[in-house]
């Protein structure tokens, strides 16, 4: 199998970066990250982060300007980021697809949405959006003969086609079709287009492990939405898409496929619960889609399949043009947030006066905040006070019981107990004195019971080896068949008679059947307990 590379973009070039992270919170040092990319631009998909959720760190990620889309439907889900580069700062950006999460006085905004409400309605649009799936931002590139142009970059997360979930593949199907119409709408306005991301499709049989029948491969209706809308390679054979009339006028390119055609094994996603990445058993659903005049312009795409970190690895595009910086971020750039712009209100702004329509910290209102709540607390107690003291004097002493009283027979559980009533008793009176017949040392000044200190030594050694007696442990795994080596635990989570019951398999990853590297079919069900 041959492996693509990573390749540091030269110094005037340009890189394009696309990985889905699986959670942005995971990473330790985004910057870090970020710049071992060395890429002008990085857009990462399923960031799991809400607005709520997002700190600092990583919204302000020093030499990089950033834009978000938040899912609004759940927490922790979803959710896509782009960060640029303060070179590649971007002339427009926003949230979304439809063009409904802008404000309307914003204008700095891709825009082109004509054609759009002609499709969906405005219920539709929202929900659509609701799952912070995408980011367009639109940068001006010079090329090397010095002609300039706009190109839109969309940073998309597709939703995944659950088959056990009819209304998902729906959502899908629609999300694929507003990506598509608003790409074409922003084509038609004069800038190239540019389309990476998690598509969560692969395109061709080459671009997954499993074979599967070529007549229902073909058939899949998220596969034929991506054959009308890609454009048919010198190499590949013809498909013949399900397409309108006048539908054929918007193509862009699989850039990958454009620059390796052949190349096997090239996949960008693993199944990390069956350890799927360690055969390179998996499918290529991460692509950098170009327009078909922007390829011309394109250096190479890769695969970055040495990056872990994820589920899948990132894809990259390299360029022979330069970006041309903004002047200025747009709006839609989080650190115009008002929660990274420092115009946030804080909690003195509950305790302030205004004076000449601006508010004034008052040093007296917070005083008599503070002192109020003192004498609420102090009346509360005076009020009880023999309530109080119970609680203080219950708080000083500890009734609870050792472990290693549950191993010891009732009359010497209760000796001890009466051992260690005197023992507090006299240490509460002025001196401390030691009963008749037991030996004594005084470290320091300081005087204590030697037989008492082994006693218990000794009976905090009984009880360690009584925990061991009881608690032996889960029994060892057994052997798989085909490599006699320890299988892994697993459980059934397919709705069944069988459901969440447990079985072993080969801890090897799941591959071909002629990969020796591959698990091996070993299976048998684990005991009840």
């Amino acid at each position: 199998m041959k492996m693509i590379e990573s390749v540091t973009v030269p110094s005037n070039g340009f890189k394009i970066v696309s990985w889905n992270i699986n959670g942005i919170r995971t990473v330790k040092n985004l910057k870090v990250m970020l710049d071992e990319f060395e890429a002008d631009i990085i857009c990462l998909q399923e960031t799991k982060v809400t607005r709520d959720m997002i700190d600092e760190p990583t919204a302000l990620v020093e030499g990089y300007n950033s834009y978000f889309s938040f899912s609004r439907a759940r927490s922790g889900y979803s959710g896509v980021a782009t960060f640029c580069r303060e070179r590649a700062t971007p002339m427009r950006a926003e949230e979304g697809l439809s063009g409904t999460l802008q404000n309307q006085d914003q204008s700095d905004t891709v825009g082109c949405t004509n054609g759009i409400e002609n499709e969906f309605s405005p219920q539709e649009l929202k929900r659509l959006d609701s799952e912070g799936r995408t980011v367009i931002t639109q940068h001006k590139i010079k090329r090397k003969d010095g002609s300039e142009y706009f190109v839109s970059l969309f940073n998309v997360y597709c939703p995944r086609a659950d088959p056990e979930r009819p209304d998902r593949i729906e959502f899908k199907l629609r999300f694929n079709k507003l990506l598509e119409l608003r790409a074409r709408a922003v084509k038609e306005s004069g800038s190239l287009v540019v389309i990476v991301g998690d598509i969560n499709i692969s395109h061709r049989p080459i671009d997954r492990c499993e074979n599967v029948d070529p007549v229902e491969f073909e058939a899949n209706p998220s596969r034929q939405w991506l054959n009308s809308i890609l454009l048919n390679l010198p190499h590949e054979k013809p498909v013949e898409p399900l397409l309108k009339e006048g539908d054929d006028n918007f193509k862009i390119v699989d850039s990958f496929r454009y620059f390796h055609p052949s190349v096997q094994n090239a996949y960008t996603c693993w199944n990390t619960m069956i350890n799927a990445r360690a055969t390179n058993y998996g499918s290529r659903i991460d692509y950098i889609f170009v327009d078909d005049f922007f390829i011309k312009d394109m250096v190479d795409s890769l695969i970055l399949s040495e990056i872990h970190g994820s589920d899948h690895c990132p894809v990259a595009g390299v360029f022979n043009v330069m970006p041309v910086k903004a002047a200025k971020c747009p709006l839609a750039c989080i650190k115009n947030f008002p929660e990274f712009t420092g115009v946030q209100q804080k909690l003195s702004v509950f305790f302030t006066k205004k004076v000449d329509g601006k508010n004034e910290i008052s040093e007296q209102s917070i005083s008599e905040f503070t002192d109020e709540s003192v004498k609420r607390k102090r009346e509360v107690i005076e009020s009880k006070p023999s309530e109080f003291k119970k609680k203080a004097k219950a708080e000083g002493r500890s009734s609870q019981k050792q472990i290693s009283s549950f191993f010891m027979k009732k009359s010497q559980s209760k000796k001890d107990d009466v051992n260690e009533n005197a023992s507090v008793s006299s240490s509460q009176g002025s001196t401390s004195s030691v009963s008749e017949g037991s030996s004594s040392e005084n470290i320091k000044g300081v005087e204590f019971d030697v037989d008492t200190v082994v006693e218990k030594i000794e009976r905090s050694t009984s009880a360690v080896s009584a925990w061991k007696s009881m608690l032996t442990g889960p029994l060892p795994p057994p052997m798989c068949k085909g490599h006699k080596e320890p299988c892994v635990e697993r459980t059934v989570k397919k709705k069944g008679p069988n459901f969440n019951r447990k079985f072993f398999a080969c801890a090897r990853g799941e591959g071909s059947k002629n990969d020796p590297r591959a698990r091996c079919d070993h299976f048998e069900w684990a005991l009840k307990k």
